[in-house]
C-alpha cells in the first residue's frame, strides 16, 4: 500500500512538472465549448431533412371521400321503348385510394439533396467561425501568463543579486566603511521587488484561473511551454468564414440549377382505386360499386415567362455579391496582417537596441557597485542603476515573447 501511494505521488509530480502547451489548452477550450453540440445537432437535423427528401421517390397515397347531395342530375330526355335507364340517386358517396409515385422529376429532388449537403456545410462552417474566437481568447490569456513568469523571474533574478551584493555591503557597514543606511536601503529595495513579485504571482492566479474556466480542467502544471513559431513565409487566409462564402456560392450555384430543374418534364405514374354509389366512372351503374384507373402522367412545362431564366440570373447575381464579400474579407485580413508584419520587425529592431543598452547599463551597475563599495556612491545611486540593469532585461524577455505572440496572432487570423 505504501509503494502504491509512493508511486501515485511521483506520477502526480511528474505530471505537475510537464509544461502545458498552447495547443492543449486551445483544443481543450474547443472540447468545453457548448458550441461543440452543434455539429451533431446540424448533422441529425441535415440527416432527416434527406430523408424527407427521399420520400419524393417513394409511393404516395392519400385516402379521399366525398358525400354530397345535387340538385339535378344526369338523365335522358326521352323514353325508349323496353328500355328503363334509371337516373343516379341525387345523394353520392366516394371512397377513394390515390396513388402517385414520381418517376422523373426534372432533378428537383437531387437539387434538394444537394442544398441540404451545401446548407449542412454552411451551419457547420458557422459554427466554426464562431469557435474559431476562442482562439484569440486563449492566446492572450496564455501569453499574459508567460510574460508574468518572465516577470517574476528577472525580478528574482534582480533580488539574488541584490542579496549577493547585500552580503558585501553589510560587511562594509559592520566594519565602519559605510553608512548603515546604504545596507538600508538595498534591504528596503529587496522587500518592494517581494512585493511586486507578490502582486505579479495575484496576477498570474487570475490568468491561470480564467483559462482554466475556458478550458475546463484544473492547470497543475506551474509551466507554461513558449511556442516556437520560427518563419512565417508565404501567408494565405484559410479561416473558417472562407468556408461560408464557398458554401454560400454553392447555394446559389445549386439555386441556379434548380430553376433549370423546375422547366424539365416530369414524369409519374398514378392510379385511383375507389367505391362509390354511383360509380365514378359510369354513373349509369346503380349501387355501390367499385372502379379504378391507372395510368402515367407527363407534366411539362414549355413556357414560363422567362420565370426560370429571372431565378437562374439572381442566383447568379448573389453569387458574384457572396465573390465580392469574400474578396473584401481577404483584402482586410491582408491589411491587418500589414501592422502586425511591422510590428514584428520592430520587436525584433527594438530588441537589438535593448541588448546594447543592457550591456552599456550592466558596465554602469558593475562601476556604480564597485563605487558603493569605496564609498563613493550612494546605496541609492547604485540601487536606480540596478533597476535600470533589470528592466532592460525585462524589455528584451518581453519583447522576445511579444515576436512569438504577433507571430501567433498573425497565424491566426489567416486561420492557420
Amino acid at each position: 500500500m505504501k509503494k502504491m501511494l509512493v508511486v501515485m505521488l511521483f506520477l502526480s509530480a511528474a505530471l505537475s512538472l510537464q509544461a502545458i502547451t498552447l495547443e492543449e489548452c486551445k483544443s481543450l477550450a474547443r472540447k468545453r465549448s457548448p458550441l461543440v453540440k452543434h455539429f451533431s445537432s446540424n448533422k441529425l437535423i441535415s440527416s432527416l431533412e434527406s430523408d424527407a427528401i427521399n420520400t419524393n421517390y417513394l409511393p404516395q397515397l392519400t385516402l379521399e371521400g366525398t358525400a354530397s347531395y345535387q340538385s339535378d342530375v344526369v338523365s335522358l330526355p326521352i323514353k325508349l321503348p323496353g328500355i328503363n335507364v334509371s337516373s343516379p340517386n341525387n345523394d353520392q358517396y366516394q371512397l377513394s385510394i390515390n396513388l402517385s409515385q414520381t418517376i422523373w422529376d426534372g432533378g428537383i429532388t437531387k437539387n434538394n439533396l444537394d442544398i441540404e449537403k451545401i446548407l449542412l456545410e454552411l451551419n457547420n462552417a458557422n459554427t466554426e467561425a464562431r469557435l474559431y474566437k476562442l482562439n484569440e481568447i486563449i492566446n492572450s490569456l496564455y501569453f499574459g501568463v508567460l510574460m508574468i513568469d518572465k516577470n517574476i523571474d528577472l525580478i528574482r533574478k534582480s533580488q539574488e543579486s541584490l542579496r549577493a551584493n547585500l552580503t558585501q555591503i553589510s560587511s562594509l557597514v559592520e566594519n565602519g566603511v559605510l553608512l548603515p543606511s546604504n545596507r538600508k536601503s538595498i534591504e528596503i529595495e529587496i522587500t518592494r521587488l517581494e512585493s511586486k513579485i507578490e502582486g505579479l504571482k495575484k496576477d498570474r492566479a487570475a490568468a491561470v484561473a480564467s483559462l482554466e474556466y475556458w478550458i475546463g480542467e484544473n492547470i497543475d502544471s506551474n509551466s507554461f511551454e513558449m511556442p516556437n513559431v520560427g518563419e512565417l513565409g508565404e501567408l494565405s487566409v484559410e479561416r473558417p468564414e472562407m468556408r461560408i462564402f464557398d458554401a454560400s456560392i454553392a447555394l446559389n450555384n445549386e439555386a441556379k440549377d434548380m430553376a433549370t430543374s423546375s422547366i424539365m418534364p416530369k414524369i409519374g405514374f398514378f392510379g385511383k382505386f375507389g367505391y362509390g354509389n354511383p360509380n365514378q366512372f359510369n354513373f349509369l351503374e346503380e349501387g355501390w360499386q367499385g372502379y379504378y384507373m391507372v395510368g402515367i402522367k407527363l407534366n411539362w412545362t414549355i413556357f414560363d415567362w422567362m420565370k426560370s431564366s429571372r431565378k437562374s440570373e439572381i442566383a447568379s447575381i448573389k453569387s458574384s455579391a457572396v465573390e465580392y464579400d469574400k474578396a473584401d474579407f481577404v483584402r482586410n485580413v491582408n491589411i491587418s496582417a500589414v501592422k502586425d508584419k511591422y510590428e514584428i520587425e520592430k520587436l525584433l529592431q527594438s530588441i537589438d537596441y535593448e541588448q546594447k543598452i543592457l550591456s552599456e547599463q550592466t558596465a554602469i551597475c558593475n562601476e556604480k557597485f564597485a563605487q558603493l563599495k569605496n564609498g563613493t556612491a550612494t546605496a541609492t545611486e547604485y540601487i536606480i542603476e540596478q533597476n535600470k540593469m533589470s528592466q532592460s532585461e525585462i524589455n528584451i524577455a518581453l519583447q522576445q515573447i511579444n515576436i512569438e505572440f504577433s507571430k501567433i496572432n498573425l497565424l491566426n487570423k489567416y486561420g492557420k
